[in-house]
């Protein structure tokens, strides 16, 4: 396993983060929105996939999962405490008790949270925390069938959702529709960490890339969008799946691309996005969604919200927003996304 940071797959998280942070910004019945929601999810549990270790030590492992994903969640559903409350009293409904539950639901996976953009979190700890136990196993082929069988069960899920009234806002079921992506990302591991040679190499991902970009703009006309944790709008989950593949496949290859390339400002800013792409995670939602809508409704252009002139200036400044952020994060309150000592 190479334990260094390889360039090409930050870039990738950085490009993916952003891409986040545009989804948010875009409202139903945008292209870009269909696109980007196809595959954006499933490019960061494959990301989070090709570095799983096949046998780690149990405690190990379960402290470095509480500490970079469980610690950050559980921040965010305290902090999400006081939001939901002052909505809560704006509406006329407070009620002490029912927001103690509901923030309790929330820390256990069994209710989405204020800042619906941190289920990505809690359900990585899930897949992560399965696939630590699943590591204990010392009998390969027993260990890799039951992982291809959690596999194949995910993917009929997915394929079958649409027909199972299940709620939508608990965690461990999404859990389920997100596993196949991350024991993609366990398998495939030594091609995606060679991703930036096998681009140098061969050039047929010049070619494939395209084809897959266009297969993914070809799909999302069907105004569908391939939401893993709900998957609510999936009427087609089979083309969904092939998008999502080819998403990541375009992703990775344009990460290559410009792993490979002299274009050394773009590379550092989306390496600086990408290394820290859980804090935008973090922050980002409740600025893109109740935020910008606030204050345009405020000042009468609520209806200039969704246009793609602001949508652009929005994500601009969410962007930027987020350097201060993350300085401040990483130099002062470090320990809460998981890291045991400040950096700058």
């Amino acid at each position: 396993m190479i334990k260094k940071r390889v360039d090409s797959i930050d870039i990738a998280k950085g490009i993916g983060i952003l891409l986040v942070i545009w989804g948010h910004l875009t409202v139903d019945g945008q292209v870009s929105r269909f696109a980007i929601f196809t595959f954006h999810m499933p490019l960061f549990f494959m990301l989070s996939g090709i570095f799983e270790k096949s046998n780690k030590n149990i405690a190990e492992g379960g402290s470095k999962i509480l500490r970079t994903l469980l610690v950050p969640y559980l921040f965010i559903v305290t902090i999400d405490f006081i939001p939901r409350s002052l909505t809560a009293l704006n509406d006329g409904k407070f009620d002490l008790v029912d927001q103690i539950i509901t923030a309790a639901k929330c820390a256990v996976g069994l209710k989405t949270t204020y800042n619906r953009a941190l289920w990505f979190l809690f359900v990585l700890f899930i897949i992560k925390a399965l696939f630590l136990l699943l590591g204990q196993i010392r009998n390969k082929t027993t260990k890799d069938s039951v992982i291809i069988t959690l596999s194949t069960v995910s993917v009929v899920f997915i394929l079958t959702r649409q027909f199972m009234d299940l709620r939508a806002d608990c965690l461990y079921i999404s859990a389920l529709g997100c596993f196949v992506f991350y024991s993609a990302g366990y398998y495939l591991q030594d091609i995606i960490l060679n991703i930036e040679n096998s681009v140098r190499t061969h050039k047929i991902h010049l070619f494939t890339a395209p084809v897959a970009i266009a297969a993914v703009f070809l799909i999302v006309q069907t105004k569908e969008m391939f939401i893993v944790h709900t998957y609510k709008y999936t009427k087609h989950p089979l083309l969904m799946l092939i998008a999502a593949v080819c998403g990541c496949y375009v992703t990775l290859v344009i990460s290559a691309i410009i792993a490979n390339s002299k274009a050394d400002r773009l590379k550092k800013v989306l390496l600086f996005y990408g290394k820290n792409s859980i804090i935008i995670l973090m922050l980002h939602y409740p600025v893109a969604r109740n935020f910008y809508p606030s204050i345009f409704e405020k000042i009468g252009l609520k209806g200039y919200l969704y246009n793609p002139i602001a949508e652009l200036i929005l994500f601009a400044i969410t962007a930027l927003m987020a350097v201060p952020a993350i300085y401040l994060f990483n130099k002062y309150l470090y320990f809460i996304i998981g890291k045991k000592k400040p950096t700058r």
